[in-house]
């Protein structure tokens, strides 16, 4: 039916940036939205799951590229 609630019991992080070149070659405003997106949006969006995903005994899968 419409009104069936299904339990969330996963989550996979996947979002990620990339930006070829050197480290030193990159710019300040480049590197922190890497870094914004990469790590703390990781983060956020493994906080904002967790407590449902214990509830659940639910898994967080983290997928990376190759280049990460």
């Amino acid at each position: 039916s419409e009104n069936t609630k299904i339990p969330i019991i996963g989550v996979i992080n996947n979002a990620g940036l990339f930006h070829g070149g050197p480290f030193e070659t990159t710019d300040k405003k480049a590197a922190k939205k890497i870094f914004d997106v990469n790590v703390w949006g990781t983060v956020a969006v493994t906080q904002k799951f967790l407590a449902i995903l214990r509830k659940n005994h639910g898994r967080i899968i983290f997928i990376s590229s190759l280049a990460g």
